[in-house]
């Protein structure tokens, strides 16, 4: 790692260490190698979530249909968490487009909106349900924020 760090850094990278090493984490546990480019347009399935064989390369990068633009990482991220009967038209469309475009954004807004219901259902068995299902997701940053939660169960 510190060598592929070296070598962009001559290249113009300005970027630290860690922001790399978090970036290429995805790829560590993959059998693929990094040039594989996947179909990422199959929903998981509804009733719970088995773990997912995708790569964290996308085809293409989400356009919003209103704009015909790429959708942001931070449009992204807001929507991910946004209950869909407080979306605007607008908004469902883009949600839309980030689904079509990107198994690995559906299960994270899934878990997002199961993670969101935790906090009104109050159970305990729930919860222990989505943790399982983080840290099987295959998603790291799902995974970190679960492993996260476990560490501080008792707090949570």
């Amino acid at each position: 790692m510190r060598l592929l760090f070296e070598e962009i850094r001559q290249q113009g990278y300005t970027g630290s260490y860690s922001h790399l090493a978090r970036f290429v984490a995805a790829w560590k546990d993959s059998e693929r190698p990094l040039d594989v480019i996947v179909e990422a347009t199959v929903e998981p399935p509804s009733s719970t979530l088995a773990a997912p064989d995708f790569h964290p390369c996308f085809k293409a990068p989400a356009i919003d249909p209103t704009t015909g633009r790429r959708i942001s990482p931070l449009t992204a991220a807001a929507l991910c968490m946004k209950p869909r009967g407080q979306m605007t038209p607008r908004q469902i469309c883009t949600v839309d487009a980030l689904k079509a475009a990107s198994k690995e954004f559906t299960i994270k807004r899934q878990l997002a909106m199961r993670f969101r219901g935790l906090f009104h259902s109050g159970s305990r068995e729930k919860l222990n349900e989505w943790l399982w299902d983080a840290l099987s997701c295959g998603i790291y940053t799902i995974r970190r924020f679960a492993t996260t939660l476990r560490h501080d169960i008792d707090a949570v």
